[in-house]
């Protein structure tokens, strides 16, 4: 499977994926067996050092119920 990531520059900011898991109290390896990624790409996520394709993006509204929306990642 391939992933591209796109630089953010978003260090020491808080995502709405890491504030959701936070107050969800799930870890990023929870969310990456749900989504069949690593824990590293997770992480990346969570720390805002790449984004997500578009079909995880969906797939993270969809499991956090829209806390996270598709275009926040925009």
């Amino acid at each position: 499977m391939f992933f591209f990531a796109v630089w953010l520059g978003m260090e020491n900011k808080q995502t709405p994926l890491d504030g959701w898991l936070q107050r969800e109290g799930r870890k990023g390896g929870w969310l990456a067996t749900q989504l069949g990624v690593t824990d590293a790409m997770v992480s990346k996520w969570r720390k805002g050092h790449v984004l997500p394709i578009a079909i995880y993006r969906r797939e993270i509204e969809r499991i956090t119920s829209g806390a996270v929306p598709a275009d926040a990642w925009k």
